[in-house]
């Protein structure tokens, strides 16, 4: 028991992986792919609530907050994304 606090101490416990920049880029590229998939989704399904609001102010502002939320939110992962691959792309 002693030996296995001793590890926990030294950090020894820790696993380690050896993802390299290839593995990295494959995971994000599929992230990327499945955020875009539901920013697609999200923005037809608000043009479509948009197109069956039959007038009212109420729906037809929620479908507008919700096609800027989603283009904000598509452009925050665009940004995040610019932001990990420069950190990828450093990594010796």
């Amino acid at each position: 028991m002693t030996n296995y606090i001793a590890q926990i101490v030294n950090g020894n416990v820790v696993p380690h992986t050896q993802a390299n920049n290839h593995t990295i880029q494959i995971g994000l590229n599929i992230l990327y792919a499945v955020v875009g998939a539901i920013a697609i989704m999200l923005l037809v399904l608000a043009g479509l609530r948009y197109m069956t609001a039959a007038g009212d102010a109420n729906r037809v502002e929620e479908s507008k907050r919700m096609i800027a939320y989603t283009l904000v939110g598509v452009v925050v992962v665009a940004l995040a994304a610019l932001i990990v691959q420069a950190f990828v792309n450093a990594r010796p």
